[in-house]
């Protein structure tokens, strides 16, 4: 009689190999990553910004090879950023040092970030950083962007992006027309990014003007 068990054997033993193998590979990527953590915080890294790097690009199945490799990226920068942001014996925030990696990740140079945030800048610098990176991101000349970034008040940077881009769509300016403009206004307004938009409102600034609100229609008065 035909023994179909001899005919399973080489194929149960093939899958119990693969299964080994991609095991074998799974433990290998994480002893990589568990690895670069250990060397981050033996560095005095800010370990909690790699490792949601590392779970961000899990989340989006990213290749594990590719997650170490932009891991290594960022802590060069981070390394490469506390250098330069030192100023003696103070140490370099972890929320700036994770802000000036992440630019450099984003593709800004590092000369123009030290123009931005020079040595020994406090944890708020952070949201000069980001507020470069937004406009960088959105396609915004670098020397355009810096001004920008530079010339408004810090607590209102979170919004400078979103502003220009209402600014440039509703006068149909380009990027730099429009940066040209609201840096004007700010200037005008001792960094307020609100007055200075205010004062656009108002007819200041360069291209179209939005025309005026439109006349209330007259409503048929009611018998008595």
């Amino acid at each position: 009689m035909y023994d179909q068990s001899e005919t399973m054997r080489p194929i149960l033993i093939g899958l119990i190999g693969l299964a080994l193998l991609l095991a074998a590979g799974s433990a290998r990527a994480e002893q990589g990553i568990d690895a670069l953590m250990a060397r981050a915080k033996a560095e005095g890294l800010p370990v909690q910004a790699l490792q949601n790097k590392v779970r961000e690009g899990q989340a989006k199945k990213v290749p594990e090879a590719r997650v170490r490799a932009v891991v290594q990226q960022l802590m060069r920068h981070m390394v490469q950023a506390r250098t330069w942001l030192r100023k003696g014996k103070q140490p370099v925030p972890a929320a700036l040092m994770e802000a000036v990696a992440e630019a450099r990740l984003a593709g800004l140079s590092e000369q123009r970030l030290r123009e931005l945030v020079p040595a020994g800048s406090g944890a708020r610098a952070s949201l000069r950083v980001d507020g470069l990176v937004d406009l960088h991101l959105r396609g915004y000349h670098g020397d355009d962007a810096l001004r920008l970034v530079k010339g408004v008040d810090r607590d209102e940077l979170p919004a400078l992006g979103n502003t220009l881009e209402r600014l440039r769509k509703q006068r149909g300016l380009t990027h730099a027309e429009t940066a040209d403009a609201l840096l004007k206004a700010v200037r005008t307004q001792n960094g307020s990014l609100h007055r200075a938009m205010q004062t656009l409102a108002q007819g200041g600034g360069r291209g179209p003007r939005p025309g005026p609100p439109p006349t209330p229609t007259p409503q048929p008065k009611k018998g008595r």
